[in-house]
């Protein structure tokens, strides 16, 4: 079957590489992707974890066609971690689900906002208001959150929710979370460039391996590596492929290349 053309091996070590936060360097945040073997689209957050649109008519509040979708291999696809599913873009449609009669306004974040009368629909989405409803199944319900209703039209701007989400990283608030990364190359020699980074407590740094051999980043010492648990990346960094890690204590680590122990680097967190 189609579905199941990848062999288990290569299933496995995306898996393996997704948990260990490796990722091919060539698939960026903010794309849109898909692979032959799968009809889901997903977004590429900042965070380098995939989102997936539950349908269409979410897909198509943010996009108006698939011209931007670029085609991976699975493989590539399985070695992101998935974050989630998209919401629906704020502002653009309202939604309700089948079981509950409350319309729901989409702000910021996934947050749903009970429309209180006819009256304010009206007044936000215009005479044909009750045509830009959109139901939602109950399973997919649980991604969003209840805020407060919204009594009168002045209490809600569309525009406003939309210009203050111009992508799905905003809406989600995904870019704050690589907001200090750092990057790291392993470069075609074999060795980290740059040697020594210092970044705040909180911050990412990302290795992204140029080189056209594997390696893997791993504490000191060699080879017990047992200076800052955690850190390792466990798994060989294929050719192309990245790899990040949050710092989330102060200090000064070093680390090296596990197949290639005389490269060696050093992160000083302040």
């Amino acid at each position: 079957m189609k579905l199941f053309s990848l062999v288990p091996s290569a299933i496995i070590l995306a898996g393996v590489l997704a948990a260990q936060n490796i990722m091919p360097a060539a698939i960026g945040s903010n794309e849109l992707i898909r692979c032959p073997d799968f009809a889901s689209v997903y977004y590429v957050g900042a965070d380098a974890k995939r989102y997936v649109f539950v349908n269409d008519k979410a897909f198509f509040t943010w996009y108006a066609d698939f011209r931007a979708v670029r085609l991976v291999t699975c493989a590539e696809l399985a070695a992101l971690t998935i974050g989630g599913n998209v919401t629906y873009r704020p502002g653009a449609r309202m939604v309700k689900i089948q079981s509950d009669p409350k319309v729901y306004a989409v702000a910021r974040g996934g947050v749903l906002r009970p429309i209180a009368t006819e009256a304010v629909a009206a007044a936000l989405y215009g005479p044909t208001w009750n045509q830009q409803i959109d139901d939602i199944p109950d399973s997919f319900f649980v991604n969003y959150t209840i805020g407060t209703p919204i009594s009168a039209a002045s209490e809600y701007s569309r525009s406003s929710e939309q210009s203050t989400s111009p992508s799905i990283n905003e809406d989600k608030r995904l870019a704050q979370i690589i907001a200090g990364q750092t990057e790291v190359s392993l470069t075609s020699d074999g060795r980290f460039s740059p040697q020594t980074v210092s970044v705040e407590m909180g911050a990412r740094v990302r290795w992204t391996n140029n080189d056209d051999a594997a390696h893997r980043v791993s504490s000191d010492p060699h080879p017990t590596h047992t200076n800052l648990p955690g850190f390792d990346s466990l798994e060989n960094i294929p050719p192309g492929f990245t790899y990040s890690y949050t710092f989330q204590e102060r200090g000064t680590f070093t680390y090296h290349d596990h197949l290639n122990p005389t490269a060696t680097g050093t992160v000083i967190v302040r």
